[in-house]
């Protein structure tokens, strides 16, 4: 294989460390907002190299960050924090902000048919809480790797420290503008903010390791203790401590952005050698800007770069983004237009055609085309060269059964989806699936629930849901709801459907005249049903809701809660305005809690820190925990209703991993006849809502019992903790915190006597 090596400043043979094994460490996405394309063609660029390389025989190690804390603003040290003004904006915290935009990308990916990093398709389950499994590292999971990484460089006297920040001292690394080639005096940086802020820093191109709790970053919303103080890290070192923990002292390839050459690469360059003595990285693999028709760097700050569901919006397929990127080699500049991206259009829908008119069945690939086709990606991959191998091969008087099998070949990097071919056009729900809403209707309204459960399974078994909107949702609403998120109308030839509308992940809405919305599709809905949910209906199903609070705390326990909700019942949580409990302060929780800790249709299960940590230990793996915990709630809840001869048939679950196959496998004889419905955003549904206000409620109760026992204050969350933990120690011994805090978690690794 043959790449352009940016220190090389040439396209080098590549020759691993290890012989047939390639390893991978890639920038991944900032995640305070949607990626737009001049992000997106970094990661189908590196995804067709990740292919290449894997089909070329190699065995491929690799990983990607998310860098979910400390980028600044125009990428200085002293900019504003990019992850707290968009937490701002949003009324969150920044850890919600960056898992937000993490299922963000992995819906993008999942839709230009991008592999995780391990080298798996994205399945629609996967969100936030599992990427790790699949070659993801996340900058806030490192903190105790990135101190003992800084810790090195400042034995070997690479740092110094001023009362705002640790910095890296760049006068240490001779060769530090190696990639530039400029001298350190000329490099023009003299003018940034942090040189008027922090008098004390002693070179200009000096940057942060470390940054304090001071000045504008006194209330900064992450952050942790180290050896310098309360603080947070800068954004270089994330990735050499992300490399390290990875590969160690020598990986292969570093893959990147050109933007990344003049500062974040050289500084991360330094840090290695500041560690480690030695660079680390081998090669560095750039990808050239996207750019408009002038030549300007699409970017979110100019205005000028949409987002994916933008350009589905304008009625664009995600592979039509793949296959434009794709064609052009990853060190070429590329113009991006609408008329460029018709052109990649057509030539897809012509592939696509010509490959649907090979057939069904394959034979044997074809030697020639394959041995030229390896050739091609072996000359820095030059892919504009593949597919005119394909096209020439698809013009060809070779078998039609060989032509497919050799095509297929070619797909396992391309990864246009050649082996599955769809239509994006949505059928239109018929007559039937509008005949069994209204039977189901019916049967709500006289309370035959089996009978409208039946009907509900019936259409769903068609590949729709169905959810009945609020009489004052009217038609002009759930369009404005839908347009928001970027959906777009399309004509409809039935008469029982007065709008209909399609996303850019290829699902469809279609509002009938008798006031029923049909959704049809694998994706997340939430946003939707958020506007236009069954709560204020009365004819709802009656339900158990099941969530969850503390899996994410590092002091105090696990609380899972199931809570049934029915049509005479609904107004209690009505009333209160019960809604997910991480939108309500700890004071309103309280409030609410109060209100309603006499219900009598709630069910708990509260795992102490001591007992987590043993659960854990035992079954391997958080999400098996979870599913066991709300098994067990819905066995109680269901077992207790069926005493009561009260009717409960259906469980609505919040997502969680591949939570619903491991919660049935959980289940016992009761709750094995259940129907369990799983959203991402479960919280929607009012009985997921009360469980989740309630869970909260117990758990910020044993947190108060736990304080008073101890006489200390406990902080919640999972950013704030080595400093209390630290002091908790020092006070009640190490022996003692295990029942007290979550000592599973990476996090007991830092704290210390």
């Amino acid at each position: 294989m043959k790449l352009y090596s940016t220190l090389d400043r040439k396209v080098v043979d590549i020759q691993p460390i290890k012989d047939n094994e390639i390893s991978i460490y890639s920038c991944g996405p900032t995640v305070y907002y949607r990626m737009h394309l001049g992000n997106i063609r970094a990661y189908i660029d590196w995804d067709v190299m990740h292919r290449a390389f894997k089909y070329l025989g190699y065995n491929v190690n690799r990983v990607m960050n998310f860098t979910d804390v400390g980028h600044m603003s125009h990428d200085e040290d002293f900019g504003e924090d990019k992850m707290d003004i968009e937490a701002s904006k949003e009324g969150i915290t920044a850890i919600d902000v960056a898992n937000k935009y993490i299922n963000t990308v992995l819906e993008d990916f999942k839709a230009l048919n991008i592999l995780t990093p391990s080298g798996d398709t994205i399945s629609r389950e996967l969100d936030y809480n599992d990427v790790e499994k699949f070659g993801w590292m996340r900058a806030t999971n490192m903190i105790p790797e990135i101190i003992e990484l800084v810790k090195k460089m400042e034995a070997n006297g690479y740092t110094y420290e001023t009362d705002k920040a640790l910095y890296f001292d760049v006068t240490k690394v001779p060769d530090y503008t190696i990639f530039t080639g400029q001298k350190l005096e000329d490099k023009k940086v003299g003018d940034r903010e942090e040189v008027v802020v922090d008098a004390n820093k002693k070179n200009p191109a000096d940057f942060v390791l470390w940054m304090k709790l001071t000045g504008k970053y006194e209330n900064h919303d992450m952050h942790w203790s180290s050896p310098w103080g309360e603080g947070f890290p800068g954004w270089h070192i994330e990735c050499s401590a992300m490399g390290n923990k990875a590969f160690g002292v020598n990986f292969d390839i570093h893959t990147g952005g050109i933007d990344h050459i003049p500062v974040h690469h050289p500084n991360e360059r330094a840090q290695n050698i500041g560690a480690f003595g030695q660079p680390v990285v081998k090669y560095w693999i750039h990808n050239e800007w996207v750019v408009t028709k002038d030549d300007a760097k699409l970017a979110k700050s100019d205005g000028n770069a949409d987002d994916l569901p933008g350009i589905v919006s304008q009625g664009f397929d995600p592979l039509d983004i793949r296959y434009l990127f794709a064609s052009v080699n990853y060190h070429t500049k590329l113009q991006f237009s609408t008329e460029a991206l018709k052109g990649a259009q057509n030539a897809r829908l012509s592939l696509n055609k010509k490959v649907k008119e090979l057939g069904d069945k394959s034979g044997k690939v074809i030697p020639r085309y394959i041995g030229r086709f390896k050739n091609a990606l072996e000359n820095n991959l030059n892919m504009s060269e593949v597919l005119s191998i394909l096209n020439e091969m698809l013009k060809s008087k070779e078998d039609k059964e060989d032509i497919l099998a050799t095509v297929l070949e070619f797909d396992k990097v391309l990864g246009l989806n050649l082996n599955n071919i769809k239509d994006y056009s949505v059928v239109i729900a018929d007559e039937q699936i509008e005949n069994y809403a209204r039977e189901r209707d019916t049967a709500r309204a006289e309370k035959r629930y089996e009978d409208a459960d039946k009907f509900r399974k019936l259409i769903e078994e068609a590949g729709f849901k169905v959810f009945d909107t609020p009489a004052h949702i009217q038609e002009e609403s759930i369009k404005d709801i839908l347009l928001k998120l970027k959906w777009r109308e399309e004509k409809s030839n039935n008469e029982y459907v007065k709008l209909r509308m399609k996303s850019y992940l290829g699902s469809a809405a279609m509002l009938y005249t008798s006031g029923k919305l049909v959704l049809q599709g694998n994706e997340d809905f939430s946003n939707i049903l958020g506007e236009t949910s069954e709560v204020g209906n009365k004819t709802l199903v009656p339900h158990l809701g099941v969530d969850e609070v503390g899996k994410g705390d590092y002091f105090g326990p696990l609380v899972v809660v199931s809570c049934f909700v029915n049509p005479e019942n609904v107004d209690i949580f009505e009333k209160i305005g019960v809604g997910d409990s991480k939108k309500f302060s700890d004071k309103k929780i309280i409030e609410m809690y109060e209100q309603l800790k006499d219900y009598e249709y709630y069910y708990v299960s509260i795992v102490m820190p001591v007992e987590y940590s043993d659960l854990q230990k035992e079954t391997g793996n958080v999400a098996i925990l979870l599913a066991r915990q709300h098994s067990k709630v819905i066995e109680m809840g269901l077992g207790d209703l069926k005493s009561k001869n009260i009717e409960c048939n259906t469980v609505v679950i919040d997502q969680f991993s591949n939570s619903k196959s491991r919660i049935l496998n959980e289940l016992g004889k009761m709750g094995q006849g259940a129907d369990i419905d799983q959203h991402h955003k479960g919280e929607s549904d009012i009985a997921v809502a009360a469980a989740s206000v309630l869970a909260r409620g117990v758990f910020l109760k044993e947190m108060e019992k736990m304080s008073k026992a101890y006489g200390f204050d406990f902080p919640k969350g999972a950013t704030h903790v080595i400093g209390k933990g630290n002091e908790f120690v020092k006070k009640y011994g190490m022996s003692e915190l295990k029942n007290v805090a979550k000592i599973s978690f990476k996090t007991t690794k830092a704290i210390k006597i």
